[in-house]
């Protein structure tokens, strides 16, 4: 059994088996195909889609009160001084 270096976990190796150093993510990109994104995409397309379409009116009349607000905040603010 071999010795372990102060501070060093078991099971250190220094190297991930088969993929490169550990840091390698910052200098190298993976890439993805572009079916895979394009399948990626509309996917998150979709899922936006169907929660606007069930949550969208009842954020917005949530966000109702805190619109009219800050629209009347913005008037009030936007005449120029001495007026």
């Amino acid at each position: 059994m071999k010795a372990r270096k102060k501070g060093q976990p078991t099971g250190h190796k220094g190297k991930t088996e088969g993929r490169g150093t550990m840091w390698e993510f910052l200098t190298e990109f993976p890439s993805l195909g572009r079916r895979d994104l394009a399948d990626f995409k509309n996917t998150i397309d979709s899922a936006f889609r169907n929660f606007s379409r069930e949550y969208g009116e009842a954020l917005e009349a949530f966000f109702s009160p805190l619109l009219k607000f800050l629209v009347w905040f913005e008037k009030l603010l936007l005449p120029p001084p001495g007026r």
